[in-house]
């Protein structure tokens, strides 16, 4: 876990303007992303099961970690 913390933390950091002090906003969309990476990880191409009749997809972004990290968004122009 300690490593997909460390990616994360490194991923937004590149797509992010963050500040060198992180936000409490950040810090909980890193542990929020983590834990999605961790679930994914034992997830057949993202899809999880409960049972044999009910499966669902994990997906890549949540809205909830796209709400938490949009101020901190790096616009680029091309």
């Amino acid at each position: 876990m300690t490593s997909v913390v460390a990616a994360v933390e490194a991923a937004l950091t590149l797509s992010h303007d963050i500040p060198d002090a992180w936000p409490a906003d950040v810090r909980q969309a890193v542990i929020m992303q983590a834990a999605r990476l961790w679930k994914r990880r034992t997830t057949i191409e993202g899809v999880t099961s409960f049972g044999q009749d009910f499966a669902i997809r994990v997906n890549r972004f949540d809205p909830d970690i796209d709400s938490l990290l949009a101020p901190y968004v790096k616009w680029v122009c091309a």
